[in-house]
């Protein structure tokens, strides 16, 4: 936030990660009875623009769109994160929940630690603006893949349900 916002405060740049946190948090307590697909579609939906969001924050040094990318952001993952494990769970027997949702959270887990650290490599390689913004496009462009195949899935399931 130092460097590319221009505030250099510790306490803002926590609680940056408070509010992109706390959004996610909030989210999944808001949709936790909300269908399935549709709050996936909408989490697919809402992460993308928030992560935009957050690249023109990065390359203009922008705090309020930051704040707005943080929070949209954070509600998308939250969104994405508790229904996709739904909708996972929802495809497999009941004894095979326990070994599923442990493989969901590995899963998971590395999709978010290796490009936190392609993040940081890339940062020496490009400078950390170029590299933010690189790192905000390609979890965007990822997230409506996402959504894209999420609709075919769908589609799928809609014709083969009738």
């Amino acid at each position: 936030m130092s460097d590319l916002i221009g505030i250099p405060n510790h306490a803002v740049a926590g609680a940056m990660s408070l509010l992109l946190l706390g959004a996610s948090v909030l989210a999944q307590l808001a949709v936790r009875t909300a269908p399935t697909e549709r709050i996936l579609a909408l989490g697919c939906v809402l992460l993308a623009a928030g992560l935009a969001l957050v690249a023109l924050s990065v390359a203009q040094g922008s705090m309020a769109e930051l704040v707005v990318g943080a929070v949209v952001a954070g509600a998308g993952q939250g969104m994405t994160f508790s229904k996709g494990l739904a909708a996972v769970n929802a495809r497999v027997e009941a004894h095979q929940r326990a070994g599923t949702t442990s493989s969901y959270f590995v899963v998971v887990y590395v999709a978010i630690s290796l490009p936190v650290v392609g993040l940081g490599a890339s940062s020496q390689a490009w400078g950390l603006r170029t590299a933010g913004i690189a790192f905000c496009v390609a979890a965007a462009v990822l997230a409506l893949l996402a959504l894209a195949a999420l609709l075919v899935i769908q589609r799928r399931d809609a014709r083969t349900s009738v």
